[in-house]
Order: structure tokens, then C-alpha cells, then sequence
């Protein structure tokens, strides 16, 4: 049970900071609402932002 809560924090807190990032593309906000691979998903997304920047 301990490993599904950590699991769900996690989900929540990439979900939570690619909603309230700024400067994120539209792509990687709306990645972060999918939640079967938008963990992964978002955190590529933002590492191609971040070298863009």
C-alpha cells in the first residue's frame, strides 16, 4: 500500500508542477493531465524545454 501512495505523490507532484510552471508549452501542461504515461512523458517534455531555454 506504502509503494501506491508514493506512486500517487509522485503523479501529483510532476502533474502539479508542470501545471504551475511557467513558461511550459501547452504540450507539456496537457501531458501532465494523461495519467498512464504522463509522468515520463512530462519529464521529457521538460528537459526539451529546458534545453531550448
Amino acid at each position: 500500500m506504502s509503494s501506491a501512495r508514493s506512486t500517487v505523490r509522485s503523479y501529483l507532484s510532476v502533474a502539479v508542477t508542470a501545471l504551475l510552471g511557467r513558461g511550459l508549452t501547452t504540450r507539456t501542461r496537457i501531458g501532465a493531465l494523461v495519467p498512464v504515461l504522463s509522468g515520463p512523458l512530462t519529464m521529457v517534455n521538460l528537459r526539451q524545454e529546458a534545453r531550448s531555454a
